[in-house]
């Protein structure tokens, strides 16, 4: 039977089999939470100031939540230093997740431009669909929390 469907296939129906398969795995790129970072250094520059990363192992809610707060006004404070000095900037810190791993990353660069990333190891919920990363670009920056001032245009990266 192999060697039936094998002759009957032709030289061109093979070419478009490959096309279409290789296209198929490119379409579906994998996330993971290096990226997230990767994508945040990217998007700030070569001459970047980084100002950090915060990750913890597990979540224990109320120390999860001063260590988030407290890392991210300093991580906020860094980026505004280096946007006065002429660079850009960028951070990232793990947020506490239900059931998968939930990342963000700010950026922004030397010209002024501000961008949010944010990374989910699951998000449909455990059902293991795969990774999602999402970029939004921040009009006029964010505020103390991260929320962008004004929303621009977001897309997903990756997932």
């Amino acid at each position: 039977m192999l060697v039936l469907l094998k002759a009957s296939v032709t030289p061109l129906m093979w070419v478009v089999f490959i096309v279409v398969v290789s296209l198929g795995i490119a379409g579906c790129a994998i996330c993971t939470r290096q990226d997230l970072d990767d994508k945040a250094k990217e998007l700030a520059g070569d001459s970047a100031v980084f100002c950090g990363s915060l990750s913890f192992d597990h979540c224990e809610e109320g120390e999860w939540t001063q260590a988030e707060e407290d890392f991210r006004a300093e991580a906020i404070t860094c980026g505004q230093e280096a946007m006065d000095a002429g660079r850009g900037f960028w951070f990232s810190l793990d947020l506490c997740g239900i059931d998968s791993r939930i990342a963000e990353a700010f950026a922004g660069t030397q010209d002024g431009r501000f961008f949010r990333l944010w990374f989910d190891s699951d998000p449909s919920g455990g059902s293991n669909i795969g990774a999602r990363m999402e970029q939004c670009e921040c009009m006029g920056g964010f505020n103390a929390s991260g929320d962008c001032l004004e929303a621009g245009e977001c897309g997903d990266i990756c997932g």
